[in-house]
């Protein structure tokens, strides 16, 4: 699920657009098929699909919920990110002919202006998770079922450094606002000081947290648990968690809307 202009975006089978002021459903794409995520550039309006039935990434005008192009990826796409410094859509891949034992993952990188592919880097295995980091033109990418993060030059498209941590991520998200990666583990949020080897804060929050996303000046961080059906709140200036609301279902994905300053939960029940 994801904002963009006054739509939300839903992922499910097909790829549908909600219109934020009424609630009611706009739009429907049926050929989108099974999309495995949403990107939405704020500056440009556009949101990014990535569709595994057919590989290519779809580009929706957000403000008007109106398909406009389509660029072909590599094999099963599982997470995109914009790099907005050098104007690069970076898709996480992985082909399961190649390894049976989870997959050879790569990472293709488009320009973002042309939509054609300018080259593409390999991975051990396929990569749930992109971030980019725009104060430092990085990329954060962490294997499936690895606790290892890759960090990756924006511009030259290559592995830089990396670092450990003792469980893989539920999620992961970097706040421009306060120059912080935020690592979402099982019952932790950890704020991490891009440039070092560890962790600058560990926030302890829920028993099963699963998704997160930030407000849009990045002073709150909501992450979802699916254990007890809440959402958590927590203050990015003194990382604190300060508040929780329950919610119907288990949450599986959040989106803020800074326009009614709203955030929409999506549940898998």
């Amino acid at each position: 699920m994801c904002g963009a202009g006054s739509q939300v975006f839903v992922a499910g089978e097909y790829v549908l657009a909600i219109d934020g002021s009424t609630c009611r459903p706009k739009a429907i794409w049926a050929r989108e098929t099974y999309p495995a995520g949403f990107l939405a550039d704020a500056v440009s309006g556009r949101l990014y699909c990535a569709c595994s039935e057919p590989d290519v990434i779809s580009m929706f005008d957000g403000r008007h919920a109106v398909l406009i192009a389509t660029a072909p990826c590599g094999n099963y796409p599982t997470a995109m990110c914009l790099n907005t410094v050098d104007n690069k859509l970076y898709v996480a891949c992985v082909d399961f002919c190649r390894d049976d034992t989870g997959g050879v993952g790569t990472i293709c990188v488009l320009d973002a202006a042309a939509d054609t592919l300018l080259t593409e880097m390999p991975l051990y295995r396929s990569s749930p998770f992109l971030v980019f980091d725009p104060d430092h033109d990085v990329l954060y990418s962490n294997n499936d079922n690895y606790v290892q993060i890759k960090v990756i030059d924006g511009k030259r498209n290559c592995v830089t450094d990396s670092f450990t941590f003792d469980e893989e991520p539920r999620a992961l998200i970097y706040n421009a606002a306060r120059q912080r990666l935020y690592y979402v583990g099982a019952d932790e949020v950890i704020s991490i000081i891009p440039g070092s080897h560890g962790a600058h804060n560990c926030i302890y929050a829920g028993t099963d947290l699963q998704c997160c996303c930030l407000n849009s000046s990045g002073t709150r961080l909501y992450v979802g648990d699916r254990t007890v059906d809440s959402v958590y709140a927590i203050d990015c200036e003194r990382e604190t968690l300060v508040g929780a609301t329950g919610v119907s279902g288990h949450p599986a994905e959040l989106a803020y809307d800074s326009r009614r300053n709203r955030l929409y939960c999506e549940s898998d029940e």
